[in-house]
Parts: structure tokens; sequence; C-alpha cells
């Protein structure tokens, strides 16, 4: 079971509108506050104009300023940690289905390496580069207030100009640093956290990742302590009680339910671990949600 937001629960937070299911453009301004880590079952683009927040994804941190682009996967917790209230930024979110219905190619997105890997990107661009995205973002927004019936096939077709732009800077940026030539520590602690997003509601043995990655329980717990400077279990750890946290967002899930997904024997056992870890029970913190 893996929860997600929708675009319409993303809309709540801004005042702009709410028709489309499939896109959406919010104005230029500043960033909402949303201040628990969530999923949505869209891709997520932002280019940042001032301010400075961290993001947290993957159990990566991104320190984000002025003239940096992030792009977010579905697939992905995240959470954002504010280090001021002035965060102006241009965000765009799409589901795939939209651009496969208008462009009329259920393989647009082969073009695009970055969508092909299913990976974060965190850009810091050039200022030609940033006044150049900067103008297509204003461009999508001013075709999503539009009321012509072409509205959605011009959006994807400026949409897709824009996906292709940043996939050559994202080409051009990794091909010319170290990201694909990594150390065998890192390759390890980056194979570590893919194999933790793919396996977390049913393994949280040490020993298991260990064993797909090739090597014992302790040398990857060093491993992992000199590269993010979190022993497997830590990190274990704090990707089960994202993944809880997610879940509990979910009005629909019992927290028996929630238990049950993330492979607890049962409700006690989950409440416990929970409350262990983050100070509070399940339906302690569920109730936090409401205020």
């Amino acid at each position: 079971m893996i929860s997600y937001l929708e675009l319409s629960d993303i809309k709540q937070n801004f005042e702009s509108d709410k028709n489309s299911t499939q896109f959406f453009f919010p104005p230029k301004g500043k960033q909402p506050v949303i201040s628990e880590p969530y999923r949505i079952s869209s891709y997520a683009l932002g280019l940042y104009h001032e301010g400075t927040i961290e993001l947290i994804a993957n159990l990566n941190a991104y320190p984000i300023t002025g003239k940096n682009l992030i792009f977010l996967p579905s697939k992905v917790i995240r959470e954002w940690q504010f280090t001021n209230v002035n965060v102006i930024n241009s965000a765009l979110f799409f589901e795939r289905s939209f651009m496969v219905e208008q462009l009329g190619n259920t393989s647009f997105d082969k073009k695009i390496q970055f969508i092909q890997e299913d990976t974060i990107i965190h850009l810091k661009l050039s200022d030609a580069n940033y006044k150049g995205l900067a103008i297509i973002f204003e461009n999508l927004y001013q075709k999503s207030k539009q009321t012509s019936k072409h509205r959605p096939t011009l959006i994807a077709h400026e949409l897709m100009t824009l996906l292709l732009q940043v996939d050559e800077l994202f080409l051009e940026t990794y091909n010319t640093t170290d990201v694909h030539d990594l150390g065998r520590n890192q390759e390890l602690s980056k194979e570590f956290k893919r194999l933790l997003s793919k396996h977390i509601l049913e393994q949280r043995s040490v020993s298991f990742y260990a064993e797909k990655l090739g090597i014992n329980p302790k040398h990857l717990s060093q491993v992992l302590k000199q590269e993010t400077g979190h022993s497997a279990i830590a990190l274990i750890t704090q990707k089960t009680i994202l993944e809880a946290k997610v879940l509990l967002q979910d009005a629909s899930m019992s927290i028996a339910q929630i238990g049950y997904a993330l492979s607890f024997k049962n409700p006690s056992q989950f409440g416990k671990y929970f409350k262990s870890k983050t100070g509070m029970t399940p339906k302690d913190y569920r109730k936090k949600l409401l205020f």
C-alpha cells in the first residue's frame, strides 16, 4: 500500500485554477507550507527565484536557493524545511496521462532521460538558463489561464519544450561531474537507498539489504555511516517512519491496516515502534494533522 496526495489535495494550498485534473500551474509566488512528509501522484517541477529552503527526499538533503531547479518523480516522499518564509518559486504539476493524451504519444517520456531514470534532479542554473526557463514557466502559466478548447494541447507542447530543455541541462550537468563515476561506497549507498524505497513495506532487516548488495551487514553499516552519517538501521528507521506518517494522512486506512501494510505483526507492535521513534502514538500523530 503506497499513499499519494492527488492534485486536488495540492491545489487546496493555492488560489488558482481548480478545474484541471491532470495538470496544475499555480502562479509564481510564495511556496505554501506543507509541514508533514507527503508524496503526490504527479510529476513536480519547480523553479526557485528567491529565498532558501531545504528539501529532504529519498533520505537526501537538497539545499535550494534562487536560480535553482528541482524535479520530483511521483514516488518520492518529500519534506520541506524552510530557512526563511520568503521563498518565491514557480511550480508545475502534471500527470503522465495528460501528456500521453494531449501529445497522442504513449512513449513521449522515452525522449527524456531524467524521467526515464525516475530520478530527483537539483540544478543550479546560470543566469542565462534561469532566464530562459523562467520565460517558459510564465508562458505555461499564461496558457493555463486561457479558455480555448485547444488549451490542454497547447500546454502539453509547451511543457514538452520545457522538459526537453531541462533534460539537456540535466545531461550536461551530470555528464560533466562525477555522478556517473561514483566510488564503490557511493554506489553502495545509492543502491541501498533505491532498495530501501522498493522494499521498505516488507523489509526492515539490515541483513536483507546487505544480502541484496552482496556484502555483510556490518560492512554495509560502516559504508552508510561514512557516506551519510547514519547507520543502516537508522536509515531503515527513518524510511519506515516516513512511510508511516504518509499512510497516517490517509483517513481511509485504519491504524491497524497501516501497521499491517508496514509488515508489523500486530497494531500494538506498530504503535510501540512509532511512539519510540517519534514520541507520540500513531493516533496522536493523526490527531495532530487535524489542527
